[in-house]
């Protein structure tokens, strides 16, 4: 039979005429109560609670929709949230709409426990019942769409038993209407024109979206967080799901805000409300900071793309002569048969991979499909199991270089004073530095700021709004497997090589062309491109320029170079030839903060500088 419980009034008449008894429950009642206070006002002072309110580092929340607290000051008064949430909690809605406050008011012991499998919502927005493990994922930078310029990132929630790809994860992006053409898209991404919030789905879809589709290597930062931890960051993520916040392609993006979030589990500020620029390349290296104590392991998904060319380059030379005429259907038998069975088992296994890339890479040619089975039936003629497995491999993305660079450069040059460059750039990288967590053989440039000391006058030398280079250059030399090169660039500046004083002129300039591999730290390229502009000298008559360029660009003991020449011609009523174009560069003394530079230029001019950078 089960008895009501004793309430407060039943002690207090037990009591009754009995002054030890009273004495002893009076205390009992006043070490309870001061217990609760105190626990309370521990509780409302804490890093967790104030980051599942995402108060930033002035104590303020960024959550804007006033249904997310229950407290008309809980915008920055945690107390007053506290108790007006433990007060809603009486309502099990309530619980179930902020499961991550309730299970950290029950970890302080201010609360019940409750069954959150009778949260509907909750549960299907979860995906799994025992979410244990939470992992920082970044994708590779993609110069194909301006929002993943610096690369993406995101969060994988999941049970570490199981396999990731059935895993939820969370993104954070910008509510970005179908259509929106390239320009309004980025004009409204720099000066906040969308809205953006936290979005749910499972990790397959994005595995199928940035490593098959757009050939992204993804790289998993599995955070070194308790299982208590990675509940809490999952239910936190789910309360965040109904808010809004208003996008800034530069600092307000999917880095700032996924960093806001793992902050709940960090115990330190990852970013700040004041920062310029904030991109995903800089939260993972904070995030794998040594100091931070935050990364248990590191891991790779590669491409569809990278993982096709591990195969193949782990190849011997007569392998890899048998795929190429394979695939290009010279008489593909010959070089196959001289193989041993083994051999030939590597090379139908990496020929399966070749193909699997190139049906998500053109999925609309259905030949790829058939030649892919092809090699699928062949491969049931031998022994089971997979002979050629390759370890992934690469350079992980937080050893790189920090996005923002400060230069300082002496110029050297003819026909004109000698003088002083200070160049600024809030992001992001140049042909000279390492590409370490970026796509190789390019370049992007964007916000550059170049004043020059000219007899001790100051001058606006070079604005470059946007600079992309983008060499697609093959790895193994198969059909599919790199691609057209290309680059655009737009800003304004003075062109010293044509004169001395040259006026400060806008322009938009873009080349295509080709690139390939000379040697394995060499590549060639050829492109062909014009340039529309102001006079660039006074005497012009005319605004096209069109050149063709030429040029070769490498590494060396460790230093990064190039070397290519031009030759403009100026398009008016008569098309006339300008001097031939030089541009040399090497960068000596790459580290992950700074570096020295030697550039050689040369037309009508000649310029020799020397610069050193810093990255921060």
């Amino acid at each position: 039979m089960n008895l009501p419980e004793p309430s407060l009034g039943f002690f207090m008449v037990l009591a009754k005429g009995k002054p030890v008894i009273k004495h002893v429950l009076l205390c009992l009642i006043f070490a309870f109560t001061t217990f609760n206070v105190s626990a309370e006002s521990e509780l409302s002072n804490s890093w967790q609670w104030r980051k599942l309110l995402q108060y930033n580092e002035i104590q303020e929340s960024e959550v804007k929709q006033e249904d997310f607290f229950f407290s008309p000051q809980g915008k920055n008064n945690p107390q007053a949230e506290l108790d007006a949430t433990i007060d809603a909690f009486s309502d099990e809605a309530n619980i179930c709409n902020f499961p991550a406050r309730h299970m950290l008011i029950h970890e302080a012991g201010l609360l019940p426990s409750f069954d959150y499998s009778a949260c509907d919502d909750f549960v299907t927005w979860q995906k799994s019942d025992e979410v244990d493990t939470a992992t920082l994922v970044f994708a590779d930078g993609y110069l194909k769409n301006p929002a993943s310029f610096h690369g993406h990132l995101f969060i994988k929630l999941g049970e570490s038993s199981d396999t990731d790809l059935l895993d939820n994860s969370l993104n954070f992006g910008a509510k970005v209407p179908t259509g929106v053409d390239p320009v309004t898209y980025i004009i409204n991404g720099l000066f906040g024109g969308y809205e953006a919030r936290y979005s749910a789905q499972p990790f397959y879809r994005h595995n199928l979206s940035y490593g098959q589709v757009e050939l992204r290597n993804l790289w998993d930062y599995e955070l070194d967080i308790s299982t208590f931890d990675a509940q809490l960051l999952a239910a936190h993520l789910y309360e965040l799901s109904r808010t809004e916040y208003t996008y800034y392609f530069t600092n307000k993006n999917c880095a700032y805000y996924v960093a806001r979030v793992i902050e709940l589990v960090a115990g330190e500020y990852l970013v700040s409300d004041r920062e310029l620029t904030v991109f995903p390349s800089e939260i993972i290296k904070r995030v794998a900071a040594p100091e931070a104590n935050l990364v248990r392991k590191i891991g790779l998904n590669e491409s569809e793309q990278k993982r096709f060319q591990s195969k193949y380059h782990a190849l011997s030379a007569n392998q890899q002569e048998a795929v190429n005429l394979w695939v290009t259907g010279s008489d593909r038998n010959k070089q196959f048969r001289r193989l041993s069975e083994s051999e030939q088992k590597q090379v139908l296994i990496t020929l399966a991979s070749y193909y699997t890339f190139r049906q998500r890479q053109s999925p609309e040619q259905k030949q790829h499909r058939s030649r892919k089975q092809e090699v699928l039936n062949r491969l049931l003629q031998y022994p089971a199991g997979n002979n050629l497995k390759v370890e992934a491999s690469a350079e992980e993305p937080h050893l790189g270089q920090k996005p923002n660079m400060f230069r300082l450069s002496r110029v050297l040059g003819n026909n004109q004073a000698n003088r002083w460059e200070v160049i600024i750039r809030p992001t992001y990288y140049d042909r000279l530095q390492p590409k370490v967590g970026k796509p190789k053989n390019s370049a992007l440039r964007m916000g550059e700021l170049t004043i020059s000391l000219v007899d001790n006058n100051f001058l606006l030398e070079d604005v470059t709004l946007i600079d992309i280079t983008s060499f697609n250059v093959s790895s193994t030399g198969l059909p599919g497997d790199g691609g057209s090169s290309w680059a655009i660039k737009t800003g304004a500046s003075r062109n010293r090589l044509r004169g001395a004083e040259a006026n400060f002129s806008a322009y938009v300039e873009g080349h295509y062309g080709w690139s390939g591999n000379v040697t394995d730290k060499v590549i060639s390229y050829a492109l062909v491109g014009g340039r529309i502009h102001d006079k660039e000298l006074s005497g012009d008559d005319h605004n096209l320029t069109i050149e063709s360029t030429v040029g070769l660009e490498g590494q060396f003991l460790g230093s990064n170079w190039f070397c290519e020449i031009a030759t403009p011609l100026s398009i008016a009523e008569r098309i006339s030839s300008q001097d031939w174009k030089t541009n040399c560069g090497v960068s000596f003394v790459n580290t992950g903060e700074v570096d020295l530079r030697l550039v050689y230029e040369k037309q009508n001019n000649t310029n020799l500088k020397l610069g050193f950078s810093y990255y921060f």
